[in-house]
């Protein structure tokens, strides 16, 4: 006879929130939290603005109800298929920002996400023209 198959009930529709897990195997019992998240960040204020001789800052408001994972930012420019990302710091105004330096002149397309602990995500798409 061979070991017995592992059975886990899951509720598929589990509602957002807390629970606690309580996995056995064998006869040892653990407990460990959960948390069910199905609510994407809020991000608010996304922003573009030159900060300097070819650099620009990229500024962002998010929130979530869960915890934020990171905000982070995507520049592209389609003439040279240039693109690089970078996270935005958390600000002391609660906002997140980074100056970054794009190297190429030209119009930049710029894609700010923000993305929770659980993995939901929500992307504001901006541009911003660098001579």
């Amino acid at each position: 006879m061979g070991p017995s198959r592992p059975r886990c009930r899951v509720q598929v529709s589990a509602a957002d929130g807390s629970y606690a897990v309580r996995p056995t195997a064998g006869g040892v019992t653990t407990s460990t939290a959960l948390t069910v998240d199905s609510s994407p960040p809020v991000l608010t204020g996304a922003s573009v603005a030159p900060a300097g001789a070819k650099a620009v800052r990229v500024q962002a408001t998010a929130t979530d109800n869960i915890g934020l994972a990171h905000v982070r930012a995507v520049l592209s420019i389609r003439s040279t298929g240039g693109t690089f990302a970078v996270f935005l710091g958390p600000q002391p105004d609660g906002t997140f920002a980074a100056v970054v330096g794009p190297t190429w002149t030209g119009t930049w397309s710029i894609g700010v996400a923000s993305v929770d602990r659980a993995a939901n995500f929500v992307s504001i798409d901006l541009s911003i023209l660098i001579r």
